[in-house]
């Protein structure tokens, strides 16, 4: 069957859903976009994927006169209508066609186009959309500055972002680095950057030259309800190269690892325990929002009983507790991983977030003992039981 796409409401074969040559989308790249990720037939995060897409159209000034619930019905006819569960998902609005003279006319006709594209099952049983861990690449071309165009807006002109792509065809990069006007890390070309060092997980703050990504919101928002130390602030390009572990998010990556950083090798080429246990937790919300009912417990389970579901102890670098005498220890950067014996799920009972342990002292279990982390959180543990978490590379 012939992929369907939706064109100002009208959902057409590929060979004719086209739009006007004189459309200032096409002409001017004057047009605002979102790209989702639907899960199990429904989009993650629809209204604040809606919410983006308002503030862009009122930065580029376009009324298109349609509300959150008309775009949402659209989107859902167009996967219901190729029959797609999973798919990378793109709302394209322009301010349409016009004549051709730079300003806009007061009145506009917007083109509204809904593009889907089939992706893999997500959540803890699905599959990465990439590759493997990601090889970042510092390049020339800056983010534009938030005075010359709303770093909120993400809209169709996307040559700042083509031009740092293509520094990236000398090299065996993947995804460029892109730095502001002062020489900070701002983003890469499609996605959020994070890092994680000795003193917890760090991003570029909002107030730059940077997009409010919706999986960026996400990842700091699991990282409140853990109780990781967070900052946001202004960051150096050297320290990118001296973290401990960096990663990428967005809307189709989701969480990905990054194994070099100009060709310096991150901790050990794969992704660390923070970026294991942020992504596992990431996928566990997808899990209970698109997969499975709203009362879906915390832990999750395994049908055997691997190293894969062992808990994970994430902390400081330290000795191991008397408790934990019999175990073996590994270290992954600055971080250490104490693994227990696994014991089968029925015989572990439910899971006391508040007092941190399970029935047996099993699960999964980080433990909060960043430089930064406040004192009443520092020490905490918390547990969940830890399936195989999903990696291509197989690290």
């Amino acid at each position: 069957m012939s992929k369907l796409y939706n064109v100002n409401g009208k959902l057409l074969p590929a060979d004719q859903a086209t739009v006007n040559v004189e459309d200032r989308g096409f002409m001017y790249g004057d047009g605002a976009f979102e790209t989702l990720r639907a899960y199990g037939g429904s989009v993650f995060r629809w209204g604040a994927h809606a919410e983006r897409l308002r503030q862009s159209c009122d930065a580029l000034e376009i009324d298109h006169g349609l509300d959150s619930a008309t775009l949402r019905e659209r989107i859902d006819e167009t996967l219901a209508a190729n029959e797609f569960q999973e798919a990378y998902v793109k709302l394209s609005i322009t301010r349409g066609r016009q004549p051709g003279k730079l300003d806009p006319a007061p009145n506009s006709d917007p083109t509204v186009v809904v593009y889907v594209s089939p992706l893999a099952e997500g959540g803890t049983g699905g599959e990465s959309v990439w590759d493997g861990p990601a090889r970042l690449q510092t390049v020339s071309t800056q983010r534009i500055p938030d005075e010359a165009l709303p770093a909120q807006a993400k809209t169709h002109n996307y040559l700042n972002e083509i031009l740092a792509r293509l520094e990236l065809r000398e090299t065996d990069a993947d995804e460029a680095l892109m730095l502001d006007l002062d020489g900070n890390i701002a983003e890469g070309a499609t996605c959020n950057i994070f890092f994680v060092d000795d003193d917890g997980l760090r991003t570029p703050r909002l107030d730059g030259s940077i997009l409010p990504g919706i999986t960026r919101e996400t990842v700091l928002a699991i990282a409140e309800e853990e109780r990781i130390p967070v900052e946001q602030s202004q960051y150096e390009p050297a320290r990118l190269r001296e973290a401990d572990e960096v990663f990428l998010t967005n809307s189709t990556w989701e969480v990905r690892p990054v194994a070099s950083v100009d060709g310096k090798t991150i901790g050990n080429g794969g992704p660390g325990p923070m970026t294991r246990l942020l992504s596992h937790l990431f996928d566990q919300r997808i899990d209970e929002r698109h997969y499975r009912d709203s009362d879906w417990p915390l832990e999750s389970t395994h049908p055997d009983t691997s190293d894969h579901t062992r808990p994970l102890v994430i902390g400081r670098d330290e000795s191991p507790r008397p408790e934990q005498t019999g175990e073996h220890a590994y270290h992954e950067t600055s971080l250490k991983a104490v693994r227990k014996p696994v014991v089968p799920r029925e015989q572990l009972g439910g899971i006391h977030r508040e007092s941190g342990v399970t029935p047996a002292g099993l699960g999964r279990v980080y433990k909060c003992q960043f430089n930064r982390c406040k004192p009443r959180a520092r020490g905490r543990i918390h547990s969940y039981t830890l399936p195989n978490i999903r990696s291509p590379t197989g690290v």
